[in-house]
């Protein structure tokens, strides 16, 4: 089963707070009221395919979805509830138009854009034991320890999400930095690798090279979100069987594997700044041993269960 899915969303609001007239009395601002207005004329656009399989196969059972989308916006983080300052925080680059005479520029695929994304969940009935295909006819003996055994898990591989690299000046607007210049550059140049020191990093030093600073009153040739982090999957096991005893007794024994292939999900670079010392290097804050907090490190889990 397929679908398509397209949609156009466009948002406007005004927001006005204006001081009392006794305050401003009070307060001796009579010809200079305070005046605050957040004025959005952002639009959004959405596209996706999405496709679903399932089915069984012997003794396997499966579901299979794959989407392949692209969500397109000019503001994703409403910043009237955070200060707006410094130009590199989420709140403030991310969704503050780079010029407000243009919000085109600001138009860019969405900061939780996936372009491809495939999800499975599936049970294996491992054949031995009664009803099955080898050693139904061996005994009870024999079924109890290798019959009903089942492997089950489940499989999510994604695309990275987009970010922007920002350059250290303000070049169409007094609030935020504009996004950085780059010359030659791709979408899927940001590929995780060890620098010459051993440190984890994003960037080699001649793709660090292309990037500069739009001149003033220009605007960045690749503009936000141009760029896309890595990729991200992972595996969840799970491997046990249920065992009828004695006098309505059942046993349950099962292993869980959470993230069994140790993947790792590197997110955001320490800073995103062409002029940053850390340029291009993976968070430390977010990378232990090589492995990512965003992906917890894979654990396993033994239990035993029994029903009376």
């Amino acid at each position: 089963m397929a679908t398509f899915t397209s949609g156009f969303l466009k948002s406007r609001f005004r927001l006005e707070n204006r001081q009392s007239e006794t305050y401003r009395k009070l307060s001796g601002f009579k010809d200079n009221p305070k005046y605050n207005e957040d004025d959005s004329n952002d639009w959004s656009t959405y596209h996706v395919l999405e496709a679903a399989f399932h089915g069984r196969f012997h003794d396997l059972t499966y579901q299979t979805n794959y989407t392949w989308s692209k969500s397109l916006d000019t503001h994703f983080f409403d910043p009237t509830f955070r200060a707006v300052r410094g130009g590199r925080s989420p709140f403030g680059s991310w969704s503050t138009p780079f010029d407000d005479n243009n919000r085109r520029r600001h138009y860019a695929p969405s900061d939780f854009d996936r372009t491809h994304v495939f999800q499975s969940i599936w049970t294996y009935q491992i054949p031995f034991g009664t009803d099955r295909k080898w050693g139904s006819n061996r005994g009870p003996a024999f079924d109890r320890l290798l019959g009903g055994w089942e492997l089950s898990g489940d499989f999510v591989a994604e695309s990275g999400h987009p970010t922007t690299i920002y350059s250290p000046a303000f070049t169409t607007s007094s609030i935020v930095f504009s996004p950085a210049s780059c010359t030659g550059c791709t979408h899927d140049m940001l590929q995780v690798h060890h620098d010459a020191n051993g440190s984890l990093n994003y960037l080699t030093p001649d793709q660090m090279a292309k990037f500069s600073t739009p001149a003033p009153g220009e605007f960045s040739n690749v503009g936000r979100n141009f760029f896309r982090l890595a990729p991200y999957s992972v595996v969840n096991l799970s491997f046990g069987k249920v065992t009828r005893l004695k006098w309505n007794h059942t046993l349950e024994l099962r292993m869980e594997m959470q993230n069994a292939f140790n993947s790792v999900h590197y997110d955001e670079p320490a800073r995103a700044r062409i002029d940053s010392g850390e340029f291009g290097v993976l968070d430390a804050a977010a990378v232990e041993n090589h492995v990512a907090t965003g992906s917890s490190p894979r654990t396993i889990q033994l239990s035993a269960k029994n029903s009376f």
